[in-house]
């Protein structure tokens, strides 16, 4: 199983960019399974609703669901 969710501050990626993540968007969409670097880390972009609000590693379980 996935760990707890991280919130996320809009400071920037929190973890390397090759790490494989599950994201919660500021709009509420989840992404499971995605390399760091897909995601919008920094707050302030011009599509406010795909940046991450939230964030956890993915496990080996959630990747398979």
């Amino acid at each position: 199983m996935s760990g707890e969710w991280i919130e996320h501050d809009g400071r920037g990626m929190p973890v390397p960019s090759d790490t494989i993540v599950d994201v919660r968007d500021r709009d509420g969409t989840e992404w499971v399974g995605y390399p760091a670097d897909f995601h919008e880390w920094k707050y302030g972009t011009d599509f406010p609703n795909e940046e991450v609000a939230s964030y956890r590693i993915a496990s080996q379980a959630s990747l398979e669901a």
